[in-house]
């Protein structure tokens, strides 16, 4: 699990995650806080990751966004913090993106 940095490569900004280079379209996995987890007993979960797909601008001044795909097939698109917590997707192989 890890936070997106953001550093300068030979090609501009570019968001990095556990040392690699993240390109728009790749899917990434967002890890829920417990509190913010819950099932329909009102139970909290625990280590809830969504899958989805990073985008980005290329702006600095912009977050990037995570688009994934509710299960009624609303799109849904959230702005994200930087401190939010990432890992590379182990749920879908990268040909399998989220259009």
């Amino acid at each position: 699990m890890s936070s997106l940095e953001l550093r300068q490569d030979s090609g501009g900004l570019r968001h990095y995650l556990a040392g690699q280079p993240v390109h728009a379209g790749d899917l990434l996995e967002l890890h829920l806080h417990p509190a913010a987890a819950v099932d329909t007993n009102s139970n909290y979960l625990q280590d809830v990751w969504l899958a989805g797909r990073y985008e980005w601008t290329c702006r600095k001044e912009d977050p990037p966004l995570f688009i994934l795909v509710a299960a009624d097939g609303t799109k849904i698109t959230w702005p994200l913090p930087m401190c939010a917590s990432f890992r590379w997707s182990r749920r879908f192989p990268k040909a399998e993106l989220i259009r």
